[in-house]
């Protein structure tokens, strides 16, 4: 059975939910940012950290289809 999320502030609208050992979270507005463990997941942005929480890599999904990489030292 699916949590849903009715705010009327904007903050959340949507459901999640599982299914097997994967966890799915469909919004109708903005989510802001999920965090998992090193990584931060923000609209088309994937940020990856290290454990001492230093951003090694990040990559963009663009419009166009392309995906930019960047890479920190």
């Amino acid at each position: 059975m699916p949590i849903t999320f009715n705010s009327t502030g904007g903050f959340l609208a949507g459901t999640i939910s599982s299914s097997g050992n994967d966890i799915f979270i469909t919004t109708s507005g903005s989510v802001g940012a999920i965090n998992i463990g090193n990584q931060t997941l923000s609209g088309s942005e994937v940020v990856e950290k290290d454990s001492t929480g230093k951003i090694r890599n990040k990559k963009i999904f663009n419009d166009d289809g392309t995906i930019t990489q960047q890479k920190f030292d």
